[in-house]
């Protein structure tokens, strides 16, 4: 029984790579020579294995490593793989990739592929670029032959990418291939309607994955050539960049683009560097207005790649001009209540541990009637109501001074105190009293210097 990784024959593909690599042939080679096959295959019908070989001296060109038996063994052996298959084997399988780093491409652009299926539906544009196919290889040729209407621009940086491509949509007149040089200081894209890039982390080039350097100076290129009134759809993740620049991409696409939509998509696991969120933005060049709308979405994609879209927030372009993150749960609890306005506002900020004591209470392990040294009164959440800390009602516990440093839990007039266990949120300022009093283990106490005031915090 055939072996089956990624849903196809990859024991077919194995056993030709074997043979060809006990000749002395390298990876790029193997690919070539099974190409070149393939090439044979679907051009021409043969009787023998003599027309067979004149017809590969002929019409291919390179020699072949071997006589003509060979080749006939070598043909009867890898003539029924699937150009997809091998593309497929040649991309997500390759031998010169740890399999770690094989299955987190495979999760990645398999899974993301899906969604601009999606993309491409919402937009319905009659042309569409792909960047890099040869991380939507899963996704192509269905979707090539489901939008037959649809003009279809795949562009490769990969030789043998481009020759498989060719021969694979040799028939479909709504496919052109090329290939362009991801690397280059300047990139000239053709026109189309919908550009659809996944150029993250890594691009294959020479039948190796390599690392993409300076990512924000590629995607400026790349941004570059989107036309008036075209859309681009991209995958980018925030680990990509250092913060400033990841600032001056976000400045670049508000100021001149229209961002239609942001999604945050989660998958149902990462593996190796891959992260479990990744997040597509949708872009379009055109005239727009300083404050028109932006859609910020949250889907879940599940095992067998089928998305739900959970849950979305419209946000004004100029408010998302100071959202640290463009992710939904950020901005979600970001916008609750004042919260927003405050973070965005010019009001100077500090941080609450430089102006303030923060202490939590501690476990005191006494009673009214145990021995002690020193007798004190206890604010427990039950202490405190919507008129503040009830006094008259606080427990008496007696306590040994010396297990702890006692005065530094001892409370103050005026200090803010809060609940940090449980879901119910009480707060209250302390009054004055004339007793020794402390709070339990689930409450805090916040004290400012005498610059700030705790009824100001407590709003």
């Amino acid at each position: 029984m055939l072996k089956l990784i990624y849903g196809f024959d990859e024991n077919r593909i194995a056993r030709v790579y074997s043979v060809l690599q006990n000749c002395g042939l390298n990876n790029n080679r193997i690919i070539d020579e099974i190409l070149r096959i393939l090439y044979l295959r679907d051009k021409f019908e043969f009787t023998n294995k003599e027309s067979l070989y004149k017809a590969m001296k002929e019409y291919t060109g390179e020699n072949f490593p071997g006589d003509e038996s060979f080749f006939y063994e070598i043909y009867s052996l890898a003539k029924d793989i699937n150009i997809f298959d091998l593309i497929n084997y040649y991309v997500v399988y390759n031998p010169n990739e740890s399999k770690n780093r094989r299955i987190g491409y495979q999760s990645l652009f398999t899974n993301i592929s899906v969604y601009f299926k999606k993309v491409i539906e919402k937009y319905n544009p009659q042309s569409i670029l792909i960047l890099e196919p040869e991380k939507f290889v899963d996704e192509l040729p269905l979707l090539t032959e489901q939008l037959k209407d649809k003009r279809f621009i795949l562009l490769t940086g990969d030789k043998l990418l481009k020759k498989a491509f060719c021969l694979a949509f040799e028939k479909r007149e709504n496919v052109e291939v090329s290939t362009f040089d991801i690397t280059s200081e300047t990139i000239t894209l053709p026109e189309a309607d919908l550009t659809i890039s996944m150029n993250v982390f890594y691009t294959f080039r020479e039948g190796k994955w390599k690392l993409i350097r300076n990512i924000n100076e590629l995607w400026n290129r790349i941004i570059k050539n989107i036309k008036k009134d075209d859309y681009y759809c991209f995958l980018y993740l925030d680990e990509l960049f250092v913060n400033d620049k990841l600032d001056i991409l976000r400045g670049n696409l508000l100021e001149n683009f229209h961002i239609k939509s942001i999604n945050n998509i989660y998958l149902k696991r990462g593996y190796g560097f891959i992260p479990r969120l990744v997040n597509v933005i949708e872009i379009k060049n055109e005239k727009k207005d300083d404050d028109y709308d932006i859609e910020i979405v949250s889907w879940t994609v599940d095992k067998d790649k089928n998305y739900s879209r959970n849950n979305s927030i419209i946000k004004n372009r100029n408010e998302l001009k100071n959202i640290e993150k463009w992710e939904y749960e950020y901005i979600s609890k970001i916008s609750e209540g004042n919260l927003f306005k405050y973070q965005n506002s010019k009001i100077k900020k500090v941080k609450l541990k430089d102006i303030a004591d923060i202490v939590r209470g501690r476990m005191l392990l006494g009673s009214k009637n145990s021995e002690g040294d020193r007798e004190i009164d206890l604010i427990n959440i039950s202490s405190i109501d919507d008129e503040g800390i009830d006094l008259s009602n606080l427990r008496r516990i007696n306590i040994k001074q010396k297990w702890f440093q006692l005065d530094k839990y001892l409370v103050r007039e005026g200090d803010l105190i809060l609940t940090c266990r449980g879901t119910l949120l009480k707060m209250a300022i302390a009054p004055k009293t004339d007793r020794d009093t402390t709070i339990a283990s689930n409450l805090i106490y916040i004290r400012p210097n005498k610059d700030y005031d705790s009824r100001y915090l407590k709003l």
